[in-house]
């Protein structure tokens, strides 16, 4: 099986769950018209079409954004210009790459949290503070030699 396979195959699941969703639907709405009329029928489409666009337009983007740390607003807008620049494809990559730029930029400004990478070390390292047996300097670019802790003394 190809990518290509994989990306097809990705794509009918997609689908079939967007058919199988307004299949659902439609027999809701059906069986709201039969037992309770047209005006109960048409209010639970409305309810139905409000809570879809609540989810995404208002939580899904909020979501999103609390994932790849950008606002909601950005990731609005950025899925709106990637769909205007390059169509399904643009909307589909943009908010990656726009995390992407968000996280560089912070970076070279300094600005945000602190570097990661810097932390990361810091807690797998086999001397670090963390980690009984040894003690380290707290200053970043502190090359000295790690001294051993002292043992402790048996009570």
């Amino acid at each position: 099986m190809t990518g290509d396979d994989a990306l097809v195959r990705r794509a009918a699941r997609g689908v079939a769950v967007q058919a199988a969703g307004l299949v659902t639907l439609a027999m809701v709405l059906l069986v709201a018209l039969v037992a309770q009329g047209p005006f109960i029928a048409l209010l639970m489409l409305g309810v139905v079409l409000v809570v879809q666009q609540v989810e995404a337009h208002g939580l899904q983007p909020f979501l999103l954004g609390r994932a790849v740390a950008v606002h909601p607003l950005a990731v609005i807008l950025s899925i709106a210009t990637g769909a205007a620049v390059a169509g399904i494809a643009g909307a589909l990559f943009v908010v990656p790459l726009v995390a992407v730029g968000n996280t560089m930029i912070t970076s070279v400004a300094g600005r945000g949290r602190s570097d990661p990478g810097r932390q990361l070390a810091a807690e797998h390292a086999p001397l670090s503070p963390s980690r009984p047996g040894a003690t380290v300097s707290e200053h970043p670019d502190d090359t000295s030699q790690a001294q051993p802790a002292p043992e402790p003394s048996a009570v």
